[in-house]
């Protein structure tokens, strides 16, 4: 029996209410299809007026980073007079936005023709849910010092490049900074309403913020909770929420508000912690984090719409394997999958320490060779969990792992492994056992014949 493994760090957000001591565990939405999105930035000079120091687009692109599923791929192109590949596509673990961001300055013209053609040609090929976040204050061209040549030019590229993205089913959202706009709103709204995408209007850094988690969210179960803040004005507002430790290897705390909120501030004991911070959002990224309770203080203005979630990454991997058995008489052949899901820190099995008899086993399964996908229950047996595979699925499969309580979900990973095809060998072995019996029996019967034939020509003679 061949033998597959693969580690995923998997993320589940977990919504807190002020008022009781409840919550509810948001895990990936079923038809959760994980984008790959470059962010295209205009970094013009004048940029400068609507995004002072480029701390509103920094601070959005990290909350991107952060924020969208592990599974997603995101790149990131800038443009001014030139345009720089700051990041191919890469997801969380590997991607190196974040140190572009630091470097990222307002100054020059603005060249948007190229910038999204670099673009376009990261995400060609990708296939899937490919999407470009165009982040721009509406100017489109080189500048009043291009010649009529130049700017014709990158007019036309402009237009070749949105139909290639059309083609390849590229959506092209637009996020238009507009404190002082002065652009061409209709034709740089063309590449979104064309391609399929939106066209959002932010008035101010806040707004930013809101349109990336926007984009962030959907691809989690919306199942969540708002908290509602009814305060005075400037009232000193505080929460405290527990830190899970079980089988976590990271945990990342999202504090947002409709509206900015101010003097937000988190007192934690966590000795391995980074700081996010936006006008209406904070996150806290807490590595190999400590049983405590975390402190949430924060000032609100009137009345608001506040959230505070947890996106956790388990320490934890599944490891799955097929047993196959095969009946040549009735010519079938059933699969059981068993999987084990181990603890990265001790590399033991978490199904023998701890108690998970009230926990539903929900495995979803999917054909590599055909594309099918069926979602089976499982149970836990002698320390393994054990699912029956449909009938008629051989070759390669992946299979996701979910354990699922009230009150928690353990995402315990993806696995992908191999199922024998035992009955096919069995029947050609049967049928090769069958072919020798004819040749035996047919060969008996030729040599009996001879002998017989023997028999009659020796009686025969004088």
């Amino acid at each position: 029996m061949r033998y597959f493994s693969s580690k995923f760090a998997v993320s589940l957000l977990i919504f807190f209410i002020f008022s009781i001591k409840a919550n509810n565990i948001l895990y990936y939405a079923e038809d959760a299809n994980f984008p790959n999105i470059v962010f295209l930035v205009d970094t013009s000079g004048s940029m400068e007026t609507s995004d002072p120091e480029g701390k509103g687009v920094k601070n959005c692109l990290e909350m991107a980073v952060n924020l969208l599923p592990k599974e997603a791929k995101v790149g990131l192109v800038t443009y001014s007079d030139n345009v720089t590949i700051n990041s191919q596509l890469l997801n969380e673990s590997e991607s190196n936005i974040t140190e572009y961001l630091q470097q990222i300055t307002y100054k020059g013209n603005t060249n948007l023709a190229a910038g999204l053609e670099a673009a376009v040609n990261l995400l060609e090929g990708q296939g899937g849910n490919c999407k470009i976040i165009l982040i721009a204050d509406g100017e489109l061209y080189l500048g009043s010092g291009a010649s009529q040549t130049q700017a014709a030019e990158a007019e036309n590229l402009l237009y070749e490049t949105l139909e290639k993205a059309k083609k390849s089913k590229i959506i092209i959202d637009t996020y238009i900074i507009s404190p002082y706009f002065n652009g061409n709103i209709e034709k740089i709204a063309q590449l979104s309403r064309e391609s399929g995408g939106e066209i959002k209007d932010i008035k101010e850094l806040s707004d930013l913020e809101k349109a990336v988690e926007s984009l962030c969210l959907p691809y989690y179960k919306e199942n969540f909770y708002t908290i509602t803040s009814l305060s005075t004005e400037n009232e000193q507002r505080e929460v405290t929420i527990p830190i899970p430790t079980e089988y976590i290897s990271k945990i990342k705390v999202f504090f947002s508000s409709e509206t900015p909120v101010s003097d937000i501030s988190f007192q934690s004991y966590q000795k391995e912690s980074k700081m996010i911070s936006g006008e209406s959002f904070k996150i806290l990224i807490i590595d190999k984090p400590v049983k405590e309770d975390l402190l949430i203080k924060f000032k609100s203005a009137g009345e608001k719409s506040i959230k505070i979630y947890y996106i956790l990454s388990y320490s934890v991997h599944l490891e799955a394997s097929a047993e196959v058995s095969a009946n040549t008489k009735d010519k079938t052949q059933s699969a059981i999958l068993v999987a084990d899901v181990i603890d990265d820190k001790s590399g033991k099995s978490i199904l023998k320490t701890g108690d998970f008899s009230k926990f539903r086993i929900t495995v979803q399964i999917k054909n590599v060779s055909s594309g099918e996908e069926k979602e089976i229950i499982g149970k836990i047996e002698r320390g393994k969990i054990v699912a029956e595979l449909p009938e008629g699925w051989l070759l390669t499969c992946t299979a996701e792992v979910n354990l699922v309580s009230e009150g928690l979900t353990i995402v315990a990973g993806t696995a992908k492994f191999g199922i024998e095809d035992k009955l096919t060998p069995l029947l050609e072995e049967e049928r090769k056992v069958k072919e020798r019996a004819v040749i035996i029996m047919a060969t008996a019967l030729l040599l009996l014949l001879v002998i017989i034939i023997l028999l009659i020509l020796s009686i025969r003679k004088p």
